[in-house]
């Protein structure tokens, strides 16, 4: 088959495959051009080299995955960044750091470019100009970024008075004037300020500090507020207090979770000022608690109070639950939880059986059939809305722990 037969995704693919191959002799030529060009980087010991090898093969895959998937680059993508830029500040110069940057996107454009080999992949390498753009324009301005932060947290000492900001705030102690003052207000925080405190909590394995630590830059950047959040990495969490009124963390999540980074985030309801910090904090851990070991996002200001009332495990709530109805419940659960769901569903639907029946597809008489049978086994009435409320939070309750319950969520 011709060149000229092939698609020009195929075409693309074959290049980038190609590429791939070579990973590691690009890696190598790189890290040879940098050592010989870059007086700084010859003054360092070997094992700095060994991080600068990883680096460049982690930029190497995020580069080809951007081109692979045909889409923009993404700040979570080139989260790996953090850790290596980090072992660079106050050992190499940021303009050094800057033009080994470069020193590697000029061997990659020299092999790109030697795919042009006719019409067909010179036509496929052309297409993937502005992708190979958009990808150095965020690099450069991300290392750059994350360069001037770790320095300036390195200098002056300021992740430590986030911190403490962060523990007064929790703690309910008043801020006093002085440089955790300082960091409330620019974070656009003050006694009259709205603000929602988000907490994520890792799922599985935690990630390195660094990682973390991009991960909150990546939660913080979604509040789009105008002045950066206050973002503390405290012990096994990452909390964030935010001057807004709604934040969108979905996407942000997924993105995250999609590098390895599975976050159960929980977003606090709206409150009136730094006076509300410490509830805000424990609303939004325990909404991030309650969410399974996949992990995800729960914000508070997208439940009803119903919902909100039966989100979380209470043991009280539990012994109130008569026994009957507990046994009911978990023999359904057992089986496949068929009445369970008919029950919820009839609950959605008004206590209107035919837009229940509507809504589980199934017959009218089905429906009739199984309220009959959890009416006759826990004796309570379904046409009451009180006895159809106690199986409702009973059924929820009894929920494995991140199941969620009716309601909107982001």
């Amino acid at each position: 088959m011709s060149t000229r037969q092939i698609s020009r995704p195929q075409v693309r693919a074959a290049i980038l495959g190609r590429l791939g191959n070579r990973r590691d002799e690009i890696v190598e030529t790189t890290v040879r051009r940098i050592w010989a060009e870059i007086p700084a980087y010859r003054a360092m010991p070997e094992s700095l080299a060994d991080d600068v090898r990883e680096h460049i093969r982690k930029h190497f895959e995020a580069l080809v995955g951007v081109l692979s998937a045909d889409a923009p680059p993404a700040r979570e993508d080139l989260m790996f960044t953090r850790r290596h830029t980090a072992a660079r500040v106050g050992r190499i110069p940021l303009a050094d750091y800057m033009a080994a940057f470069r020193t590697f996107l000029d061997v990659m454009w020299h092999d790109l470019l030697e795919e042009a080999r006719d019409e067909a992949s010179s036509q496929a390498v052309l297409a993937l100009v502005g992708l190979v753009i958009d990808y150095v324009n965020l690099a450069t301005t991300y290392a750059a970024e994350l360069y001037g932060e770790i320095e300036q947290l390195e200098v002056t000492g300021a992740d430590r008075v986030r911190r403490d900001l962060l523990e007064d705030l929790v703690a309910g102690r008043p801020v006093v004037p002085g440089p955790r003052q300082d960091a409330a207000r620019a974070a656009g925080l003050g006694p009259a300020a709205q603000c929602l405190v988000i907490v994520a909590v890792p799922r599985g394995a935690a990630p390195d500090e660094q990682l973390l630590r991009s991960a909150g830059g990546a939660i913080a950047r979604a509040c789009s507020t105008q002045l950066m959040p206050l973002t503390v990495l405290r012990r096994d969490e990452i909390v964030v207090i935010a001057a807004a009124r709604e934040v969108a963390l979905t996407a942000v999540q997924d993105r995250l979770a999609r590098q390895n980074v599975r976050l159960a985030i929980g977003v606090s309801t709206l409150q009136p000022g730094l006076a509300g910090v410490a509830a805000g904090y424990h609303e939004a851990r325990g909404a991030a608690e309650s969410l399974g070991p996949a992990g995800g996002v729960l914000a508070l200001t997208s439940l009803s109070a119903l919902d909100y009332l039966i989100s979380f495990r209470d043991p009280t709530a539990e012994r109130l639950i008569a026994p009957g109805i507990q046994r009911f419940i978990r023999d359904d659960l057992d089986r496949g939880g068929v009445l369970t769901t008919t029950l919820i569903a009839y609950f959605e639907s008004n206590l209107n059986v035919t837009a229940m029946s509507k809504r589980l597809h199934i017959h009218a008489n089905t429906a009739h059939h199984r309220l009959n049978k959890i009416a006759e086994q826990t004796g309570l009435d379904l046409r009451k809305l009180g006895d159809v409320l106690q199986l409702v939070v009973a059924s929820r309750l009894a929920q494995p722990l991140g199941d969620r319950p009716p309601g909107s969520w982001s």
